[in-house]
């Protein structure tokens, strides 16, 4: 009844004035709800900002009269538009009317800012919401929420053709959360398109998709974000990417060559987590890392400032590569001017059973030195070091490298003896006397968040 005396309200301009209209509560009766939107289609509202529906299960049809409402004119200065929360009979049809309206109109809605479509099945029509942003009628847009809106393959391609033509060039912040019924093959379509895209995303500073992403096929994920299509991003979710196999290894050291990925903003704890891993029962050989090796020794930047985390467990590393890191040029006489912190700003690195011997351990040392790492924590539990390697490790440090070290594990070395702990815990305080890794307070912290029973995104 509400609903209907409001319509009515609306049908005798009595509302002309109205710039918020929240609508909020249960149906008994469609036929309330359509003579709301019956007269949102009839009469113009000249000044509402913002339109805001919940909780009332709104239909298609209703969205085909909020469509009528957009093309004849009627909402000229909407800014937001949430129809979000639990408008599950909000689908393809009546997504398709809404955005179709806005190409049809001249102006389109030059005035929106916001629009919500998130726990509807608005998506399976998202494709139209590419079309409509490519047509330039919604050029102001600049928020969108689809997070669980029944998206679909058909639908996310259908979008991502959009994207690569453009469409998200002025849009700040996406949400896809929370979309199951989308393959691997959709994300990857849609990745890539933001990869390709005709012109950078200039203003996207936030973009969330499902946590699936992580571990989109052919390294899609990590194409999209070193394309340099991104590079005014702040905040992404998923934040933790996997590769693994050979050929999106390749993928991502070409990113890291290219060396456009984006900063992220610190404000906002934003970092990527990277797991460079073969999949072992899938019974697939460990990864050879030397090409990844490589890429940072030989890029511009080295790894990309916003990785803080880089899972190489059960890698393999040759020691041609190490030393090409562990002695740079930059640190002869005659070399090139120093370039510092070729592993950007890695807090936490996972070497554990990467077949590290003494030999490997003490390169690792000399490439943590002269690379200024900013290390937290490092992982190297289920190697081949002995305590010469360890103590040579530590002599090469000084009192400023290695300064933020807190936790190293040497847990399950091959070649172990009785003595390697004390030996290792000795070596440690010798290091500490000369003024050496002040910070490091254990040698055996907990590796369960790098162990292969562990309940992360790490297994």
């Amino acid at each position: 009844q509400g609903l209907r005396l409001l319509g009515e309200a609306i049908d005798q301009k009595r509302l002309n004035s109205l710039r918020v209209l929240c609508v909020k509560g249960e149906v008994e009766q469609q036929d309330d709800a359509d003579a709301f939107f019956t007269a949102l289609s009839l009469t113009r509202v000249p000044n509402l900002k913002y339109l805001r529906v919940m909780g009332l299960q709104v239909n298609d049809e209703q969205m085909v009269l909020l469509g009528e409402a957009v093309r004849v004119g009627n909402l000229p200065r909407v800014v937001s538009i949430d129809f979000g929360n639990e408008n599950r009979d909000i689908r393809r049809v009546g997504m398709e009317a809404l955005m179709g309206a806005v190409v049809e109109r001249e102006e389109g809605l030059p005035s929106l800012e916001y629009l919500d479509f998130h726990r509807t099945n608005a998506g399976e029509g998202i494709g139209s919401l590419g079309t409509a942003l490519l047509s330039g009628k919604l050029q102001n847009l600049r928020d969108i929420n689809m997070n669980d809106s029944g998206l679909t393959d058909e639908s996310v391609k259908a979008f991502a053709a959009a994207v690569k033509g453009g469409a998200l060039g002025g849009v700040g912040r996406l949400d896809l959360r929370q979309n199951t019924f989308v393959s691997m093959e959709g994300w990857e379509v849609f990745l890539k398109a933001i990869a390709t895209c005709r012109e950078p995303l200039r203003r996207m500073w936030s973009l969330f998709l499902p946590d699936s992403c992580a571990y989109a096929p052919r390294g899609s994920a990590v194409a999209a974000l070193g394309s340099g299509n991104l590079p005014s991003l702040d905040q992404i979710s998923p934040d933790s990417f996997h590769i693994r196999d050979a050929e999106s290894l390749h993928v991502l050291c070409a990113a890291v060559l290219k060396g456009v990925f984006p900063d992220l903003d610190r404000n906002y704890d934003s970092s990527i987590e990277l797991t460079v891993r073969a999949e072992r029962e899938r019974g697939r050989p460990p990864l050879d890392l030397d090409p990844l090796w490589f890429a940072i020794a030989e890029s511009k930047y080295g790894l990309p400032e916003c990785i803080s985390i880089l899972d190489l467990q059960g890698g393999r590393m040759g020691k041609e590569v190490m030393e090409a890191l562990a002695f740079p040029p930059a640190c002869l006489p005659s070399g090139p001017p120093p370039v510092r912190g070729r592993l950007g700003s890695v807090r936490i690195l996972n070497l554990r059973d990467c077949s590290i011997d003494d030999s490997r351990m003490i390169l690792l040392g000399h490439i943590l030195y002269h690379q200024e790492c900013r290390l937290r924590r490092l992982h190297l539990d289920d190697n081949d070091i002995t305590e010469e390697g360890v103590k040579t490790f530590f002599a090469i440090q000084d009192e400023k490298s290695l300064f933020e070290l807190h936790t190293l594990t040497l847990w399950g070395q091959k070649c172990e003896t009785p003595g390697f702990i004390q030996a290792t815990e000795k070596a440690l305080d010798e290091a500490r006397a000369e003024w050496k890794m002040c910070s490091l307070v254990t040698l055996w912290g907990d590796t369960q968040r790098f162990s292969e029973s562990s309940e992360s995104l790490y297994c």
